[in-house]
Order: C-alpha cells, then sequence, then structure tokens
C-alpha cells in the first residue's frame, strides 16, 4: 500500500461544515494529550504569545488552532488544497488568522531556522524510511535553535488500532493509505537521531482511547448481528484519566523535543 497522494487526500480532507469546531479544539485542549504538550511549551517559553509555530500536513489543523488562541502567528502547510481549504474554514470559525502554504513538506516553500514550533499530527506515519527520518528531520531544520518540535502519530503499540486497520484493509475499506505507527522506542530514536535535548515522547489517554475502540468494534455490523447495538458516546464523553501506561501504549503518542544550539 502506498501513501496517498494530494488528490488522494484532498477527498478525505473535503470541507464540510463542521459546526463542532469549538467543541473539537475545546476538547483536545483539554485533553490528556494536549495537557501534556501545552505544558511543556509553557515550561519551555513560558508564553506562546508572538511565537512562530508551522504545522506540516496541517489538514484541519486542529493543534495550530489551539495554539492560535494561546496567541501564537501559525503558519499551516499542506499539499492539498482541499485540506488547506479545511483549515482556512476552521479559522474562519474561530475568528482566528493564518498564512497558509500549498507545497512540499519535503521541499518546503518557506525559510529553514526561522520557527519557534514545529508540529505534525498524523502525517509522518504514512511514510517509509528514508522519507519517514526526512520528513521528521523537515521539523528540525525549519526551527531555528532552541525551537521545539513536536511529531504525534499512532501507537504501533495499541492493539485496538491495529486489529481496526487490519481489518478495514482486508475488506479494502482502509481510506488512509500506507500507515505504520510509531512506537515508544521508534520515537525515542527519532529523538537522538535529530539530536533533540529535553526530548520525551508523551501518549493520550489509555482509558479514554479503550473506552473509544470499544465503541467501534461494537457497532460494527458484525458484532451489531450478534449484541444488541451500545447507546452512542461521544469520544468527548469518554474518561480523560490518565494511567502510567499512557507514554507506551496508548492510541496517540507524541515527541517532544528542543533544537541544539549548534
Amino acid at each position: 500500500m502506498e501513501t496517498l497522494n494530494a488528490d488522494g487526500w484532498g477527498v478525505i480532507w473535503s470541507p464540510e461544515a463542521n459546526n463542532q469546531i469549538q467543541d473539537d479544539v475545546l476538547f483536545h485542549t483539554e485533553s490528556i494529550l494536549g495537557r501534556k504538550i501545552l505544558k511543556y511549551l509553557v515550561d519551555h517559553f513560558g508564553t506562546l504569545r508572538g511565537r512562530r509555530t508551522i504545522e506540516i500536513g496541517c489538514g484541519g489543523a486542529i493543534y495550530s488552532l489551539i495554539l492560535a488562541q494561546q496567541g501564537a502567528e501559525i503558519t499551516l502547510l499542506d499539499y492539498s488544497t482541499e485540506a488547506l481549504r479545511l483549515a482556512e474554514q476552521n479559522l474562519r470559525a474561530l475568528n482566528l488568522n493564518a498564512t497558509l502554504v500549498q507545497g512540499d513538506a519535503f521541499n518546503p516553500p518557506m525559510r529553514f531556522d526561522y520557527y519557534d514550533i514545529a508540529l505534525s499530527f498524523g502525517t509522518v506515519e504514512h511514510y517509509r524510511y528514508p522519507k519517514r527520518f526526512e520528513i521528521c528531520e523537515m521539523h528540525a531544520k525549519l526551527l531555528r535553535p532552541n525551537g521545539v518540535v513536536i511529531i504525534e502519530t499512532p501507537n504501533a503499540a495499541f492493539v485496538p488500532h491495529e486489529i481496526l486497520k487490519f481489518l478495514l484493509q482486508k475488506q479494502g475499506k482502509w481510506a488512509f493509505g500506507f500507515e505504520k505507527g510509531f512506537s515508544y522506542l521508534e520515537m525515542r530514536q527519532m529523538a537522538k537521531r535529530l539530536h533533540l535535548r529535553h526530548s520525551t515522547v508523551v501518549g493520550s489517554s489509555l482509558r479514554s482511547d479503550i473506552h473509544h475502540y470499544l465503541q467501534i468494534f461494537r457497532n460494527s455490523s458484525t458484532l451489531r448481528r450478534c449484541f444488541p447495538a451500545p447507546a452512542e458516546v461521544s469520544i468527548r464523553q469518554l474518561p480523560q484519566n490518565s494511567t502510567v501506561f499512557d507514554n507506551i501504549l496508548s492510541r496517540s503518542v507524541a515527541l517532544l523535543g528542543v533544537k541544539s544550539e549548534v
């Protein structure tokens, strides 16, 4: 299976009315993962006001919207026209501003050594090596010294997602092309290869993730034939409690680290 091209992602990111964008941003701001990321940034910078950020493969740009609400000056990069339209729609809904750039993440049309924060969410896992490393390395290249890298991906160790992906691929219903999540160990190794200081790997809420995927499986057509359909529960209503296993076993993992000065 190959990585989707811009047209393939365009189908996924086709803008549509999203009257819940404010709720989406609030949910991610208050989520276990969101709180960990914001704490790391505030501990490092003190304030995000005026900080220049670049999101690689922005899609709907949820986390950039969060940073913009904190006063950051955000730039959004994607090679999909539809993704940028969706991001622009979300910006308008929240009355926020951004610089939108259509371009290739491997040859971005912007300055290196310029941004304070370079981030991506659900992007780098769609590439095999050597591009897998190259797109991670691009985060560091775009940063000024002492800038912060944020790279989030699915966790390869989160078994429910791997099972769901396998089943959907077998049925020809998987829409996202090649995807291979990062493990906690691969994230740590990437931090070393990028020469990041003060690096850490943080995860989402394992309890919430398990509840969410149980709901997905229970709502599948196969299980519906065997069991009564459960009551629908929004992911926002699921418990956001932390556990000692979140950073290793949860659905999402994120590498946070500081670019070296030399």
